[in-house]
């Protein structure tokens, strides 16, 4: 795709480095479904550095807490982000708001948390995984909890239905766990596609993502294209205030 849309581009000056602080790629998959992840992406030439840590982005580097810096263009951060502490709520890790069982804070019936903010320990005392299938189970309980309140009716727990886990890899490539089915390759992607058009609200919408799905694998072209003015870009000088700590 890049070489053909770019093809005064010389691939081959270009490092594409993904930094993982766990031991292996995505932990919460199986480790068989993880060793498939890894040799997809080395495959493709992509560099892991597992076990490592970022501390400080700037705009020219990335510094590990090993020591290591890396030089760097463009940064793509994808290990999620820290809510905002709300003033008179305890903020829990990640300034997740940690509730009861019912969903609702402490101390403050009238407050329920749902979804991404909500933290609420089930297995191992882990919290609930930050994932669409629970942000949508909770938002429903907490409506019906709400209501039963109003009621005066005895308000229900929080029981997370896990319905497995997916992740897309890139062209005919995904792992799947589906209870104790695990599935690697082309058959996942397949079934990542039929469960993301399955939750598609209304038959138009999923024929037109369909449609452009279709379109993009048989012409190796994307549907939408971001337009933007061309940029001139001079050589970056020393990193100023605009450095991030971590």
């Amino acid at each position: 795709m890049v070489s053909r849309d770019y093809p005064d581009l010389d691939l081959s000056e270009f490092r594409v480095v993904l930094i993982e602080a766990g031991p292996r790629l995505l932990e919460a998959f199986a480790p068989s479904s993880a060793q498939y992840a890894q040799r997809f992406l080395e495959k493709l030439g992509v560099e892991l550095m597992l076990g490592e840590q970022v501390v400080e982005v700037t705009p020219d580097a990335v510094r590990l807490r090993s020591g290591l810096t890396l030089p760097s263009f463009t940064v793509v951060w994808s290990a999620g982000v820290t809510g905002r502490a709300l003033p008179g709520l305890t903020p829990a890790r990640g300034n997740r708001i940690a509730t009861t069982p019912e969903l609702y804070v402490p101390d403050h019936p009238s407050i329920y948390v749902a979804g991404d903010l909500n933290y609420l320990e089930y297995r191992d005392g882990r919290p609930h995984p930050q994932v669409a299938p629970t942000a949508m189970q909770q938002g429903v309980l907490a409506a019906r909890n709400i209501l039963r309140e109003l009621r005066g009716q005895e308000k229900r727990p929080f029981k997370y239905k896990e319905k497995g886990s997916m992740a897309t890899l890139g062209r005919s490539h995904a792992i799947a766990e589906i209870g104790g089915l695990k599935m690697h390759g082309f058959l996942a992607w397949g079934a990542w596609l039929a469960v993301h058009l399955y939750y598609l609200i209304g038959f138009r919408n999923r024929v037109m993502v369909l449609s452009n799905w279709a379109y993009s694998y048989f012409t190796y072209d994307y549907a939408v294209r971001i337009m933007h003015n061309r940029h001139s870009f001079t050589e970056q000088g020393e990193p100023s205030g605009d450095a991030v700590r971590l």
